[in-house]
């Protein structure tokens, strides 16, 4: 849990990345008579969306008397609704539950209090926080026992929202920092959906990391377009650019070309990252952008990895990625060499 752990110690400022983010909030679901509840994924539905194979089922607390040795009580406090959790839910995520999973309880992130441990235990204690380090924990609902070992404690003065999303966002932009390019200080990175929540971890951990970022946001009204300037320059960015400006800043930037690219957003963005890249620079699409990587015609860097993260940290971030161009699709591999 390297990631996560460094992520936390360097007190990354997230208040400002939650604004956007939806909760499932197990409380709210719950009655005034005491009764708890839980999402669940109703497997015999069928449908076009999650909502329709979801269910709001009554959930019980553990016994701790009937707990596994290895097993933690816990009390859900948080939830986010992440786009990961749609489209698992939906089946056109890549990685998919199995019946050693939490089974049909959705929800990748999530931090709980916990209420008792198993005789075996030796990581947690009654009232410790913890947060998901593997997939499938199953974190829409009120409670849950799980394995300590598929958990992590965090520190206990951590704001609920911040350790809620610690799962998927922080480690993603770590190991995207540190995983393709062996980046040193002074170095210059470039990387699209700046304004995202990964966008904004990419750029604090890249500031403490002693490199120049230069963050692409999509073209906007002046009056937002400078109030986000403004927060992203706040958290480190060096440079807040569009794509259709950056080849005129590149011209003029100080810093050297860009060692490593990072794009989510695909397309005519993707090839515009790339065009202003160093020869030997890596360029990473992700996300949604591997639906649409840079095109055939366009300008590539030398090393292209297209690949989908998986959500938690300690999940291969390699396990999805896929050769793109001229090698045979499908095949995982760290990246094509396109000299």
């Amino acid at each position: 849990m390297l990631a996560l752990a460094r992520a936390s110690s360097r007190r990354i400022r997230t208040a400002k990345c939650h604004g956007g983010t939806a909760w499932f909030s197990s409380s709210s679901a719950s009655s005034a008579s005491g009764e708890y509840y839980a999402l669940v994924k109703d497997t015999n539905a069928r449908g076009e969306s999650a909502e329709d194979v979801l269910k709001l089922v009554k959930d019980e607390r553990p016994d701790p008397n009937r707990l596994s040795p290895n097993q933690i009580s816990l009390r859900l406090l948080a939830s986010p609704i992440n786009p990961a959790d749609i489209s698992c839910i939906e089946g056109r995520y890549p990685l998919q539950p199995n019946s050693a999973d939490a089974g049909c309880h959705p929800g990748f992130e999530g931090v709980g209090v916990v209420e008792a441990v198993g005789a075996r235990v030796t990581r947690f204690k009654p009232g410790d926080l913890a947060v998901p380090i593997e997939a499938f924990q199953g974190t829409w609902r009120t409670f849950a026992a799980v394995d300590e070992n598929h958990w992590y404690r965090v520190p206990s003065d951590l704001p609920l929202s911040t350790a809620a999303t610690l799962s998927i966002n922080p480690p993603t932009a770590l190991r995207l920092l540190e995983e393709f390019v062996d980046l040193k200080p002074n170095d210059t990175i470039v990387h699209t959906g700046g304004n995202s929540a990964t966008g904004k971890y990419i750029i604090q951990l890249a500031r403490n990391m002693g490199l120049h970022s230069i963050s692409v946001i999509r073209a906007r009204p002046l009056p937002e377009r400078q109030s986000i300037e403004k927060e992203l320059k706040e958290f480190g960015s060096t440079m807040v650019v569009t794509a259709d400006e950056l080849a005129d800043v590149m011209r003029s930037w100080p810093h050297g070309k860009p060692k490593l690219g990072l794009d989510c957003v695909g397309g005519q963005v993707s090839a515009e990252v790339a065009k202003v890249l160093d020869k030997d620079a890596v360029l990473v699409v992700r996300d949604a952008a591997v639906l649409d990587p840079p095109s055939s015609n366009s300008r590539r860097p030398r090393t292209l990895a297209v690949l989908e993260l998986t959500p938690i940290a300690r999940a291969p971030l390699l396990s999805g990625v896929r050769r793109h161009g001229p090698a045979a699709a499908g095949h995982p591999a760290r990246g094509v060499d396109f000299r």
